[in-house]
């Protein structure tokens, strides 16, 4: 298995809980930057609507960007290998900054960005800012599989926000997803950004 990788149940469970995410009806909005030009072959950088962007585009087209090393497309799966999609890696120094995927009921088309880099923004919304500071753009939708804690943005159907919470103690609600999000600690750091075709 060579460029073969196999994801842990953990993630296989988070995406299907992201799919089942609806944001809510509230007045509360993002601003998004226009796109960049979603055919070009290498983009100077990105932001977070540029990835919703390549959402149903075909998974051999992504773009090189700038300072990022674009690794080739992985094989994909969890228990079956009949059932793999495809996955791409964007690195920095060798750490992962983003994972574009597609699915295994269409193998060649994006359906899913997780984003890992905090250079990839759209205004305050990025990777290790805090819940505090964008707790106006989030909705009421929270998914919790036990030891993560998701929260959607508002007016976005396609993002998903990740909270860290490795150090909340599992005898702990929020451990869980229980409460409300107006409950939540500000100083929650968002740990990666989810965006998937819904």
């Amino acid at each position: 298995m060579n460029n073969t990788i196999v994801i842990k149940t953990e993630l296989i469970v988070i995406s299907m809980i992201l799919m089942l995410l609806n944001c809510s009806d509230g007045n509360k909005t993002m601003k998004m930057q226009d796109p960049i030009d979603i055919k070009a072959t290498s983009w100077d950088t990105a932001t977070i609507k540029d990835l919703i962007n390549l959402l149903g585009k075909p998974i051999d087209s992504l773009p090189e960007i700038k300072k990022y090393e674009k690794k080739g497309k992985e094989v994909v799966y969890e228990y079956d290998p009949e059932y793999n999609w495809f996955a791409v890696k964007y690195l920095y120094q060798n750490k992962l900054q983003m994972k574009v995927e597609s699915n295994w009921v269409n193998k060649n088309i994006v359906n899913r960005v997780t984003l890992y880099s905090n250079e990839i923004i759209e205004g305050e919304v990025y990777v290790g800012q805090t819940l505090g500071n964008i707790r106006n753009l989030i909705g009421n939708k929270i998914s919790s599989p036990d030891g993560y804690l998701f929260v959607t943005l508002d007016k976005y159907l396609e993002i998903a926000i990740e909270l860290d919470i490795s150090d909340i103690p599992n005898t702990s609600p929020l451990y869980y997803g229980a409460g409300s999000i107006s409950e939540f600690p500000e100083s929650l750091k968002i740990s990666s950004i989810v965006i998937m075709k819904r």
